[in-house]
């Protein structure tokens, strides 16, 4: 991801010099939302390989989405306002970046224990599928010469289900943010177009 940012910063600095600085800012909110609808298909066992593509959308469109909005932010203002405006969108940036972790905690603790209530409704004792889990997971302490087996793969058992439902939350969480993310595609248009960067300003 930080790779893809490194890469993607100077790209997109030499594209909102030559295009419209919306059509890269459009760019890279799409890039973005596709990387993280792409992480919400992860499973516990997914390994380098299904993280590093949705990694490079992600760092990519995030870095590709900054430099244009900051340009946006910015350029259409007179120079005699840009050091208060530049102070305005750092607590602006800030203080967004803030109520969405406190918001996207919130949802993980509440996706959490949903997943947890659905997961622990799922696996009854009486269940053949959970009897075999648990009478191969006792075998398996009984022979490394565990003292309490049963209760040892009754633990096992909760950490599993513990594993999957944070997996599931993040996946939930991944997906929020790319409708987010998508959902900003539509206010692009709404945004005023500043001149290009490098181009000849106006005499005075």
């Amino acid at each position: 991801g930080g790779l893809a940012m490194f890469v993607g910063g100077p790209l997109a600095g030499a594209m909102i010099r030559r295009f419209d600085p919306r059509y890269v800012l459009a760019i890279g909110l799409t890039l973005s939302a596709i990387g993280l609808y792409w992480n919400q298909f992860l499973t516990a066992d997914s390994s380098f390989n299904e993280l590093f593509w949705p990694q490079v959308f992600r760092g990519a469109g995030l870095i590709m989405s900054m430099v244009p909005s900051n340009f946006i932010a910015l350029g259409t203002l007179p120079p005699i306002k840009l050091p208060n405006a530049t102070g305005l969108v750092t607590v602006c940036r800030n203080l967004g970046g803030a109520i969405g972790l406190a918001a996207l905690n919130t949802m993980r603790l509440n996706y959490t224990n949903l997943h947890n209530q659905e997961l622990a409704a799922a696996l009854d004792p009486t269940r053949p599928e959970v009897q075999a889990y648990l009478q191969q997971a006792e075998a398996n302490f009984a022979a490394l010469g565990n003292g309490d087996p049963a209760a040892m793969a009754i633990a096992q058992l909760t950490r599993r289900m513990q594993i999957e439902s944070a997996v599931m939350t993040f996946n939930n969480l991944f997906l929020v943010m790319a409708v987010a993310f998508t959902l900003m595609l539509f206010m692009v248009p709404l945004l005023k177009r500043p001149p290009l960067a490098g181009a000849p300003q106006a005499a005075h």
